[in-house]
């Protein structure tokens, strides 16, 4: 059998600038954060790949796929995931917005460019 932890609370170190944040464990913040972990690390884009494994497209189609995959996962968990800075819901749209959707977005300008 498994030995179960309890959290009271959580404290991490973001990347992208987004700093640190500490908060006390929710069920429900939990249950999301774990979603949302799981989506973004079996994403390819987060695998080491050999230079002529994979596609730069496969890779930024993934990542894209996430900001759906997130608004689906933040609706589903309701408002106790929350949008303030401090929340599962408040760091999953920093990161979206801040980081991945302006990445996306110059490397859609670097490929697209005739």
């Amino acid at each position: 059998m498994r030995d179960r932890v309890s959290l009271e609370t959580v404290s991490v170190s973001l990347p992208f600038g987004i700093g640190s944040m500490a908060w006390k464990v929710d069920p429900t913040e939990r249950k999301a954060a774990w979603s949302l972990y799981v989506e973004l690390v079996t994403r390819i884009a987060v695998q080491p790949l050999e230079v002529d494994e994979g596609l730069v497209r496969e890779a930024m189609n993934s990542l894209y796929s996430l900001f759906g995959t997130t608004r689906e996962i933040l609706k589903a968990a309701g408002l106790d995931v929350g949008a303030s800075r401090g929340s599962v819901g408040g760091i999953a749209i920093a990161v979206l917005n801040n980081e991945l959707r302006p990445s996306l977005l110059s490397h859609t300008r670097l490929t697209c460019k005739v």
